[in-house]
């Protein structure tokens, strides 16, 4: 029995050693505060408080050792009767595991004035609670480390594909210069006498967006200003207050969120800016050269903006100074308001998401004229959509006009033919 003892108190002796840094946590930690406040004559806890619910411990350990005494009589009387006669009962009345149990259950009630008149139990349950606390603690510092908070926040930043937007924005550039090269090398249309109507890009402000389209540009002529199609680039617009507040170099905190927003926004914008540039000198590449890898090259400049879009979140989130307070507030507070933090986090991966998601969109070619069917649609058009499904690269055809032969179609009666074989 000895050496039972020896190795139990070995054991439980070995495994809190190696635990100690687990079982520790600095005074700041608020649930070590707030337990302190309440039950800090136990001295178990790091603050000794007023203890507003030691009265009522103390009331309730008095009671339980009323019903302590009722118990303890019952039993010993229980026991005397049941030794004084021999066969199982008395041997089992007569086990020393029975003493040792009243024994124990009444120590534990008895309150003790080490502890400032709480019983053994109440201070054996604060200490497993002050080890829940500490655990809790070093738990949460070690997943709010500074480098794994910034994995969590960026763990969820989506990546948004504009394939189709660079497919319909290379159609629509390739359009407005097909017109364009048309009207200026046609010798009997210039010859005319009539004013040759002009093409090319005019960008109008919208509300949230800025939209470029793509037709015609002089007041002369029977062409729409859309008729190959219109580019929309969304745009930020913030509140008189955030743009001063970021401008004075503070942000109140009402606002606070808007500042991703913003910035993502903004930078979106200039991608989406660039997008049209680089994807607007390879159309006119491709009508100069019919070279059928500058749209191959259209759809490469897609992907990289949604690669730096990505990437411009993805290191504006890792950087954000509230992921380092989160993480050192974590250090200073304990596990209290972890919670609340991934609330945060969580708010800071939806606004990022959605700035994200505000990607240019392009209709695509609206029209073409009849009367340059051939010119524009048959030698350059199709012969682009057939190369791209070659590619595999998407075609957006849902809510714009499909190009079919010598006449337009709406979107639904595109994909009915599609089935039909028309």
């Amino acid at each position: 029995m000895r050496k039972i003892f020896i190795y139990v108190y070995a054991l439980l002796f070995s495994n809190l050693a190696s635990a100690e840094s687990i079982l520790t946590n600095p005074p700041t930690d608020k649930l070590d505060m707030i337990f302190g406040a309440m039950f800090g004559k136990l001295g178990v806890f790091g603050t000794n408080g007023s203890n507003p619910f030691l009265a009522q411990m103390q009331i309730l350990d008095s009671a339980l050792l009323v019903f302590a005494g009722i118990i303890s009589t019952y039993l010993v009387c229980n026991w005397v009767m049941k030794t004084a006669h021999e066969g199982d009962n008395g041997k089992k009345a007569a086990s020393g595991w029975h003493l040792v149990r009243w024994t124990a259950a009444c120590a534990l009630i008895l309150p003790m004035p080490n502890w400032g008149g709480y019983s053994t139990a109440q201070f054996l349950t604060a200490t497993t609670v002050k080890m829940g606390i500490s655990i809790a603690y070093n738990t949460a510092n070690a997943l709010f480390d500074g480098d794994s908070l910034k994995e969590i926040a960026t763990s969820n930043i989506s990546l948004q594909k504009v394939d189709s937007v660079a497919h319909n924005l290379f159609l629509s550039s390739v359009c407005v210069y097909a017109y364009q090269d048309f009207y200026k090398q046609n010798i009997f249309v210039n010859s005319s006498g009539n004013q040759v109507p002009k093409f090319g890009k005019k960008t109008e402000r919208g509300m949230f967006t800025d939209d470029v389209h793509f037709g015609q540009i002089s007041d002369y002529g029977q062409y729409d200003k859309d008729i190959c199609g219109t580019y929309s680039i969304h745009r930020f617009e913030a509140n008189n207050q955030l743009n001063a507040s970021i401008q004075n170099g503070s942000v109140p905190s009402i606002t606070a969120g808007l500042v991703i927003d913003k910035s993502i926004s903004d930078n979106n914008a200039k991608l989406a800016a660039k997008l049209l540039n680089d994807i607007d000198k390879l159309g006119k590449e491709f009508i100069n050269k019919k070279d059928f890898s500058t749209y191959q090259k259209a759809i490469e400049a897609g992907a990289e903006y949604s690669k730096n879009s990505r990437d411009f979140a993805f290191n504006l989130i890792r950087n954000d100074t509230k992921i380092q307070q989160m993480s050192d507030a974590v250090k200073n507070d304990g596990s209290l308001y972890v919670g609340a933090y991934y609330m945060r986090i969580t708010d800071l991966q939806s606004r990022t998401n959605a700035a994200i998601a505000k990607v240019p969109t392009a209709t695509g070619i609206k029209k073409i004229d009849p009367s340059l069917s051939n010119e524009i649609y048959s030698e350059l058009i199709k012969p682009i959509n057939s190369y791209g499904e070659k590619l595999n690269s998407p075609v957006a055809t849902f809510g714009i006009n499909a190009i079919n032969g010598n006449q337009d179609s709406g979107w639904w009666e595109s994909i009915k033919a599609t089935f039909k074989g028309d």
